[in-house]
């Protein structure tokens, strides 16, 4: 690949050659090098990204309706490590668990939406959710409340809770037909169970026929796209 920097002269001594034509060469060669870094780092950075996205899958209807069963969500498990979370983000969080004291512990992925922040006070009432004693308005569909506690998961009324530092409280959007912060103890998640942000929702493909048909249905899953 490279050629002698010296070169033999017609009397056979040997001659050393132009000291522009070294350096060009030499210039050539590190242009070639900086090359192949700069493509090995893309590369790199490429599959870096690739790895931090995962896809799962809604298997139940807590998040309906705006996430219907079967739908397949893109979680960026990357997303809280640089920012903050912010209300309305639609996670994957891990939680701890234990059936009965006599079991171990384990814990499950599920799929909620961060509602109260940290030092906020969360309460609800008929079925309304208030922050810091002011009702918090919901821009997205949420399953409503039935009448009577008792029909399924208590959702109508919740007394204050302070969110402690650090921790966020979740409910998902089904809350007749899901549990959620205000049935779980403790009712907080630490920012450490944050699994990643929902960054994408691609509907199941018969409910994405359906809503493409029907433009008078218009369900808003907020801070994350879908297909």
């Amino acid at each position: 690949m490279w050629r002698s920097l010296t070169s033999v002269a017609q009397d056979g001594s040997l001659r050393s050659p132009p000291v522009n034509r070294v350096v060009g060469r030499l210039m050539v060669a590190m242009k070639i090098a900086i090359a192949l870094l700069l493509h090995i780092v893309s590369i790199a950075s490429i599959t870096s990204g690739q790895e931090r996205d995962r896809e799962t899958i809604a298997k139940t209807g807590s998040m309906l309706p705006g996430i219907p069963i079967n739908s397949r969500l893109v979680v960026d498990e990357s997303f809280y490590s640089s920012r903050l979370p912010r209300r309305f983000d639609i996670v994957v969080v891990r939680r701890q668990y234990q059936a009965t004291p006599e079991t171990y512990a384990s814990s499950m992925q599920i799929v909620a939406r961060i509602v109260g922040l940290p030092g906020e006070v969360i309460s609800i009432r008929s079925g309304r959710l208030y922050v810091n004693g002011r009702r918090q308005k919901e821009p997205f569909a949420t399953k409503p409340c039935p009448d009577h506690d008792g029909e399924g998961f208590r959702c109508r009324e919740m007394s204050p809770v302070r969110i402690p530092a650090n921790q966020y409280f979740l409910l998902a959007d089904n809350r007749p037909e899901s549990e959620g912060s205000r049935l779980w103890s403790p009712k907080t998640i630490p920012r450490s169970n944050l699994v990643g942000k929902v960054v994408k929702i691609i509907l199941p493909t018969a409910t994405a026929n359906v809503l493409r048909i029907s433009v008078a249905r218009r369900v808003n899953a907020t801070h994350a796209t879908r297909e």
